[in-house]
């Protein structure tokens, strides 16, 4: 598991990393135990090593450029992973928890990190934003029994991973109103993705969605803090995962 990385200051408030790494990892017993098309089982909860898998090896670059000031901090991060042997579940048999894990030859995962933070005042403001490009970079034969549009789907070199989505945004707003008081709210977005069992990416996707938080601290003594914190404010139904 080889990695080299390269740190340059620029000047006082810019500095820049450029990296590189490899990792690899051995099918777990779960993966090992499950990994026979004509023998599916159901998601697992024992298993012992049964090894017709390949170890799963990673390779990622990464180039990143700091900004630090004593009220601003920002980095942005570029990088790029592929993976050799990556190793997926299939899904057979009549029900979306039966299947098997194999052996895809390349998956890739290449995408930018953004990130912000500021102190304006009595106000602290965080904000990041990810976008990732989780493709499958080899051909091969999804069995997918219960998709919609019928088994043995073809997937093809740039096809969607599912359940990994491109976009997601998070902001983190807190207000010291005073020496005991702060007050402060939460966003997160998150981006449509395709169904485990759709790594054609032939049917419709699961629906974006957003959240938003709110909190108040009270800091009445030094041993006494009271906490309140609304989570998803707004009431929204969303799902993050779907087979």
């Amino acid at each position: 598991n080889p990695a080299i990385a390269l740190n340059y200051q620029l000047n006082s408030d810019y500095a820049l990393t450029l990296s590189y790494s490899e990792s690899s990892r051995t099918p777990s017993p779960a993966e090992l135990s499950c990994a026979d098309e004509d023998d599916p089982c159901k998601l697992p909860n024992a298993f012992v090593s049964d090894p017709p898998l390949e170890q799963v090896v990673a390779k990622t670059m990464e180039a990143s450029l700091h900004y630090n000031t004593e009220t601003i901090s920002a980095l942005a991060t570029l990088y790029s992973t592929e993976s050799n042997q990556d190793i997926i579940f299939q899904q057979a048999g009549n029900k979306s928890n039966q299947g098997y894990f194999i052996n895809i030859d390349k998956t890739q995962r290449q995408g930018l990190e953004l990130g912000l933070s500021m102190q304006l005042g009595s106000v602290d403001f965080d904000t990041s934003y990810n976008f990732l490009n989780a493709t499958f970079e080899s051909p091969f034969v999804a069995f997918s029994p219960v998709n919609p549009l019928g088994a043995n789907r073809q997937v093809n070199k740039g096809d969607q991973i599912p359940g990994q989505p491109k976009h997601q945004f998070k902001a983190h707003i807190n207000w010291q109103i005073s020496d005991e008081i702060d007050l402060g709210t939460e966003f997160l977005f998150a981006s449509s993705t395709y169904y485990r069992g759709d790594e054609a990416n032939e049917n419709k996707k699961i629906s974006a969605y957003s959240i938003a938080n709110v909190f108040f601290n009270y800091q009445l003594s030094e041993k006494l803090k009271l906490s309140a914190k609304l989570n998803n404010m707004f009431d929204p139904h969303y799902q993050t995962f779907g087979t």
